[in-house]
């Protein structure tokens, strides 16, 4: 009886352990599937702001870097305050951008695809819910030219991989 009791606390101890294990290493695989989606969303960044630093000269600085930073929130649903409004009060400028963005960087068509997938996955894996916006993110993704139909989401070291050599091309380090 004592050595059933016994083996029962074991088992009931290796159960416990290996779902604490597996949520931990469940998190810290979304938390560096996350940090990948931030490289490929900086590199959007510098190439946007890049463009808007010489065709909005006039306008500054920090007039590009809201706008490239409004185009990136654009492209994955993530709008803070401020850039929610800049989007409402320059929705024409930032159309056409997306538009010509979307024409004249195919290459970018595939991190943005799956950086997208990857980061409603990684909100899932982190939280436990599903966001109930990513379908019609998605769409949105399509209409603007800038989504790949079909597919799934890539294994996290190709993601990273390709994260990393987009970064590289447009001579953006971790660090940026």
């Amino acid at each position: 009886m004592k050595i059933l009791i016994t083996i029962l606390i074991i088992t009931g101890f290796i159960f416990l352990l290996s779902r604490f294990l597996f949520r931990s290493s469940v998190k810290r695989l979304a938390n560096d599937m996350v940090r990948y989606v931030d490289i490929i969303k900086l590199t959007l960044y510098k190439i946007l702001q890049d463009k808007f630093l010489i065709d909005y000269s006039e306008k500054g600085k920090d007039y590009a870097g809201t706008m490239a930073a409004t185009i990136v929130n654009e492209f994955f649903d993530s709008h803070n305050d401020k850039t929610k409004e800049f989007f409402k009060e320059n929705e024409e400028d930032i159309q056409k951008e997306i538009k010509f963005f979307a024409e004249n960087h195919p290459d970018i068509k595939r991190p943005i695809t799956d950086a997208l997938r990857v980061y409603f996955q990684t909100k899932y894996m982190t939280t436990g819910t599903i966001d109930n916006n990513f379908h019609e993110s998605f769409q949105k993704a399509i209409d603007y030219g800038i989504f790949i139909k079909g597919g799934e989401s890539p294994k996290s070291d190709t993601f990273r991989e390709m994260a990393l050599a987009l970064a590289e091309k447009y001579k953006i380090n971790e660090n940026s």
